[in-house]
């Protein structure tokens, strides 16, 4: 993931660095009675490509808060797994308000493969901080690290095992934290992507439990139909996969080129988009890439933690690429159907499931539709061009979400947080109010 992001990065921060000079800071009217959409002429988001503006999200987000860093360790066991000796513990990140000030705590879920930081992440901690918030970063089920710092049945996916890991691993994180001396004044959720499709359930979860009492829960550019994402990641990969090896270092090259064609060029932002020449295709591949490198890393954790019989090619300290070309061989829709259904057959004893659709009932959104509509700590955040959208999708969120929904004809997936309408829009909803 982090050399895909390199390769594109060059282009993609020119482009997003000359969005000030013709995206107005529009006053924002929010109505109290129905959802906050834009037109759009209303919407002046400089990148009108839903796949452009879905790689923008990976730009690299300079820092200018004090991050600190948390390494929490609740499987101690793991520290013997080979390969892994040195990296069992996950690795989350905070930012904290002034010393001794109490404030709300914001649990940030990330998308398929976020750990504690990364573009999305750390732009989103930023924000909520200057919003008045202590922000803290968790690592989403489905990565790497939480299979092996968070999970206690190792193969992630399904939403109750991860429901209730992901409620110990924030039990942990606050312990953690008001030992470093914050004052929480209450407890909040922010997830993007497959973060935000977790928030109804843990919200539900902890609401029997009654620890956090969650005031808010923010949805952003959730997948409504978890199938329908799987299936889409799925497909941006394939398309790739009678590319040779040097056709699809040309597609990375070209991005490298037009990069410092941008960096050089003193023609106006929209006439140098309209001249980036990749195919829809070939910027599907990529970020199918993206997303195949996260699974590709969880499967090999996996596999480490479950030797058998996952993954079959021999490993060393010294030669992993042969077992990791073997796991990044899974596709999503392999993984949960071959390797998570299997597994969760095997261990739950009050309900079995006879395919997908049974395994992740849990993550359809409209089954939440009286939820949504009348728990007023729920808002969302949505693009009409998200590829995880069906077209009706968009009038679900709208009609149920109401004046809680926030909706955008541009953006891609999760490629417009960082802009000034939407910025504005977050803080309208974050902002210190206990």
């Amino acid at each position: 993931m982090k050399s895909l992001v390199m390769i594109f990065s060059v282009f993609l921060i020119s482009i997003f660095n000359l969005t000030e000079s013709f995206s107005h800071q529009l006053g924002v009217t929010v109505n109290h009675s129905q959802a906050t959409t834009f037109s759009k002429s209303e919407y002046p988001f400089p990148i009108q490509n839903s796949e452009i503006a879905t790689m923008a999200s990976q730009i690299p987000v300079t820092r200018t808060k004090d991050f600190k860093e948390i390494r929490l360790t609740r499987f101690e066991e793991r520290n013997q797994t080979y390969l892994f000796e040195k990296n069992y513990k996950l690795i989350l990140n905070y930012i904290a308000q002034e010393e001794a000030s109490e404030a709300p705590l914001y649990f940030i879920l990330p998308g398929v493969g976020g750990v504690g930081g990364g573009p999305v992440v750390d732009g989103l901690m930023q924000q909520l901080h200057d919003n008045g918030n202590h922000v803290v970063s968790l690592a989403n089920p489905l990565s790497w690290q939480f299979v092996i710092g968070a999970s206690t049945n190792i193969t992630t996916g399904f939403l109750p095992w991860d429901i209730k890991d992901s409620h110990e691993l924030m039990k942990l994180v606050v312990t953690e934290l008001k030992a470093r001396g914050l004052k929480i004044s209450s407890y909040n959720l922010i997830g993007f992507s497959l973060g935000g499709a977790l928030l109804p359930s843990l919200v539900r979860y902890d609401d029997e439990q009654g620890y956090f009492k969650f005031k808010k829960a923010i949805l952003m550019n959730p997948p409504l139909d978890i199938i329908l994402g799987v299936d889409k990641l799925d497909t941006f990969y394939s398309v790739g996969k009678d590319w040779s090896l040097e056709y699809r270092d040309s597609v990375m090259g070209y991005i490298y080129g037009f990069g410092n064609k941008v960096l050089n060029s003193k023609k106006p932002l929209p006439e140098l988009v309209k001249e980036f020449n990749l195919t829809t295709v070939q910027k599907q591949f990529i970020i199918g890439s993206v997303y195949r490198d996260s699974l590709t890393e969880m499967i090999f954790t996996i596999a480490a933690l479950e030797p058998s019989p996952l993954l079959k090619t021999p490993v060393s300290r010294s030669e992993r690429s042969a077992r990791m070309q073997e796991a990044r061989s899974f596709s999503y829709r392999q993984y949960l159907e071959d390797v998570l259904l299997v597994k969760v057959n095997s261990l739950e004893k009050k309900e079995s499931f006879s395919n997908l659709e049974q395994l992740l009932k849990g993550y359809d959104l409209y089954n939440y539709k009286d939820l949504f509509a009348k728990d007023n700590r729920f808002y969302i955040f949505h693009n009409e061009d998200d590829f995880l959208l069906s077209h009706k999708d968009f009038h679900f969120i709208e009609t149920t979400f109401k004046e809680r929904a926030f909706l955008f004809p541009f953006g891609g997936h999760c490629g417009n947080f960082s802009f000034p309408i939407n910025k504005a829009l977050l803080k309208s909803v974050t902002l210190n109010n206990n």
